[in-house]
C-alpha cells in the first residue's frame, strides 16, 4: 500500500480503492494531512485520462470519492490522487491500479 505522507515525512493514513476487481463502482479513501485541493483521475492502459472526479479544496482527514467506471470496457485501469496542499507545500500523489471486469 501506498502511504501519504505529510510535509513533515510522517505517514498520515492509507490510500485505498475498492473493490478490486470491480464490476464498475469504485471508492477511494484519499488521506489528506492539510487543506489540500483534489483530483481523482482514472487513466487507461494507454495512458489517457478516462476519468477525472474534482473533488475541490477539503479538510485534513481521509475522505472518500465515489467513483462510476460502468461506462469503460473490461481492462486494467491506474487510479491517481493528486492532493495539491493550499499552504504551498509539495502536491501528493497516490497511484493505485484497479481491474474492471464484466
Amino acid at each position: 500500500r501506498l502511504r501519504a505522507v505529510s510535509s513533515s515525512e510522517a505517514a498520515v493514513e492509507v490510500f485505498s480503492v475498492g473493490p478490486n476487481p470491480t464490476h464498475g463502482a469504485l471508492r477511494v479513501q484519499i488521506p489528506v494531512a492539510e487543506a489540500s485541493r483534489v483530483e481523482v483521475a482514472v487513466y487507461d492502459g494507454l495512458g489517457r485520462r478516462v476519468v477525472v472526479a474534482d473533488a475541490g479544496e477539503i479538510a485534513t482527514g481521509v475522505h472518500p470519492e465515489a467513483l462510476d467506471l460502468g461506462a469503460l470496457p473490461a481492462g486494467v485501469y491506474l487510479v491517481r490522487a493528486t492532493v495539491q496542499p493550499t499552504g504551498g507545500t509539495a502536491p501528493v500523489v497516490h497511484t493505485r491500479r484497479v481491474v474492471l471486469v464484466r
